[in-house]
């Protein structure tokens, strides 16, 4: 990159509900179906104002704007869409853009500029093609993608015209004002250096070089660096490697059976990774680690992310759980972690009323039960539509996080989510049991009026029924001798607790337990 490089980037921040039709003043969200919710992926900047949060379900969102208005997120026209917007801006201004981020575009200019007569005619008219596509943009010019795209974001009026002064000096002193997160560094370096008391980028640029390379490595660098004024960033459109390997490894002071070696150099190995995938934008979804031995093959631990994540503390946890109680073949002698599945960085903003979170997310810890136990012993229950209550259910295997994730089919517009759940809701008037038996076991009951008020179980004493209700009748598969059932439940209260009966051909069978 050189020093007359000059970049335009361009942020629209509601691009994604604008596409649909919405304004930037309209209270409206984007939905989708994430972590067994319907959550916020996108807000207008009138919901953000109103303290609406990305990744809130939408019931919180609705209990803070009541009048909101819901768009459910098409995932494939929404990506014809920036695409679309992409080749737009290339036909009209310059052919070197890409995204920096999912609502920001960057583009090289400092070849094109003088075709609109200077920098400022170029805002203008990048300002115009926006407009007149639809959308509402903070366009700025300065001399790097990073700077550009966080004057874009942060302060896009700070140079009156959007024309950002050139030069390292000029751009550090732009950029000092600005609050450090701006500069997008990881959760771990963010939270580190607001630990420091470092909250703005004119703070983090008055640190000492060696100080922050010693302390937070290659990201803390490339921050330094840019907080500084000087070019780190590499241009967006150029292709990445992105399928190059993401490895780390070293090779240990002398052939070891113990395990101390092995997790004093396992931070500073995971660390390397986790600095390239942020370079990449990318986060981790399983990780191998591998142990080299001096006789026989290398033994291979691999862990998966309950979500994707460059959390160095998580992915620590999860490769120490697993080290322990390995046993090797013979002494190890090499270190090696690989980030086998990694996947683009997606925010994940949980609520404060989401019980997903706590000491160990939900996702985490089904991630590490899969890793202990094996895939087939962490399962999903799943409905099926199906009278028979035993077979109103199977077991679906846990779906861990994949770099090739699902996309759901696209959903009718203006669609109001809750209003089939509220219909559901009031549909369901007969409740099931949390727990059935895997085989109903047969049961003597006495009856009364046709109640069941006593019940005896192989060969035991009579124990008393209270509160029985039903009979409820479920009945089917009549086509066939085998599946064909004819049966009336009750539910009935035992020793304390509810427990679901029915009754068959005049025999009795305890089926389950509320």
């Amino acid at each position: 990159m050189t020093a007359s490089s000059r970049f335009l980037a361009a942020c629209l921040p509601a691009f994604r509900l604008e596409r649909c039709g919405w304004a930037a003043n309209d209270l409206v969200v984007l939905v989708a179906e994430e972590r067994n919710a319907v959550r916020v992926v996108a807000r207008t900047p009138a919901a953000a104002a109103s303290g609406i949060e990305e990744g809130m379900p939408l019931v919180e969102a609705r209990a803070i704007v009541v009048a909101l208005a819901v768009e459910w997120l098409d995932p494939e026209a929404e990506a014809a869409d920036r695409e679309a917007l992409r080749l737009a801006v290339a036909a009209r201004l310059s052919d070197r853009v890409a995204y920096a981020r999912p609502d920001t575009l960057v583009l090289e200019v400092a070849g094109v500029a003088h075709l609109f007569g200077d920098e400022r005619a170029l805002l203008v008219a990048a300002r115009a093609l926006f407009v007149s596509l639809g959308h509402a943009a903070s366009v700025v010019i300065a001399d790097h993608p990073g700077a550009a795209v966080a004057f874009a974001r942060f302060a896009p009026d700070s140079a009156g015209d959007g024309v950002f002064p050139s030069g390292r000096a000029a751009t550090s002193s732009c950029l000092a004002p600005l609050p450090v997160v701006c500069l997008e560094p990881s959760y771990e370096l963010l939270r580190s250096l607001r630990a420091l008391g470092v909250d703005t980028v004119g703070a983090l640029a008055r640190l000492d070089r060696a100080g922050v390379a010693g302390r937070y490595g290659a990201e803390g660098v490339a921050l330094h660096r840019l907080a500084c004024g000087a070019p780190v960033s590499t241009r967006p459109w150029e292709p990445e490697v992105a399928d190059s390997p993401v490895v780390a490894r070293v090779v240990l002071g002398g052939p070891t059976a113990s395990a101390e070696p092995i997790l004093f150099v396992l931070p500073g190995l995971l660390r390397t990774v986790l600095a390239e995938l942020h370079t990449r934008c990318r986060s981790a979804v399983r990780v191998v680690l591998r142990l080299f031995v001096e006789d026989g093959p290398p033994k291979v631990l691999s862990v998966h992310a309950g979500r994707p994540t460059r959390d160095h503390d998580a992915l620590s946890r999860l490769l120490r759980a697993r080290l322990e109680g390995v046993r090797l073949p013979s002494p190890a002698i090499e270190v090696v972690i690989e980030v086998e599945e990694h996947v683009p960085e997606v925010p994940w903003a949980p609520s404060w009323m989401d019980r997903t979170t706590g000491v160990e997310a939900l996702p985490d810890l089904l991630s590490r039960l899969v890793d202990a136990l094996g895939a087939d012993a962490v399962v999903v229950p799943e409905l099926v539509d199906a009278w028979r209550p035993e077979a109103a259910w199977r077991a679906a295997d846990h779906a861990l996080p994949s770099s090739t994730p699902a996309v759901r089919g696209a959903r009718a517009r203006r669609r109001d989510p809750v209003e089939p759940i509220d219909r559901w809701d009031a549909e369901i008037a007969r409740i099931r049991p949390v727990v059935l038996l895997p085989r109903p076991v047969p049961v003597e009951v006495r009856t009364e009026h046709g109640a069941p008020v006593a019940l005896r179980d192989r060969g035991q004493g009579w124990r008393a029924l209270t509160d029985p209700s039903g009979p409820e009748r479920l009945q089917g598969g009549w086509w066939s001798d085998e599946a064909s059932f004819d049966r009336d439940y009750w539910r009935v209260t035992l020793d304390g607790g509810v427990a679901w009966l029915y009754r068959e051909g005049g025999a009795w069978l305890l089926h389950g337990y509320f």
